[in-house]
């Protein structure tokens, strides 16, 4: 939270990242896992085409048995507005509505090996 990411995009782009505050809970009864996690501001540059803004996500599922992919419903609340004149105008982007933007997600393990 708080360290701002910079990372370069396609067509000489660049992405800007900074975290705000971020909530993790576990509930050891139902194997419940939430995380929460706030994207305080946002700005993403590809060619003539911005993305400012923020959001607020969350990932909530229950915690599968060792080794197995985490299955979690992923809830997105976007505040961005996007411009494709260079930054001219600039046009809201947000949820269509108070609960946010919704699908599921599966994370997988990933484990390196050493050579």
């Amino acid at each position: 939270p708080g360290v701002k990411t910079v990372v370069p995009m396609i067509q000489d782009g660049r992405g800007e990242y900074e975290p705000g505050q971020w909530m993790v809970h576990y509930d050891p009864v139902s194997r419940i896992l939430t995380v929460a996690i706030t994207i305080q501001k946002l700005r993403v540059e590809v060619a003539e085409n911005i993305v400012v803004g923020g959001s607020h996500d969350t990932f909530v599922g229950e915690v599968p048995p060792a080794g197995q992919a985490w299955h979690a419903v992923w809830t997105s609340f976007p505040k961005y507005q996007a411009s494709t004149d260079g930054g001219q105008t600039f046009v809201p982007l947000e949820a269509p509505d108070e609960y946010g933007l919704e699908q599921n997600v599966i994370f997988e393990k990933i484990v390196e090996s050493n050579p």
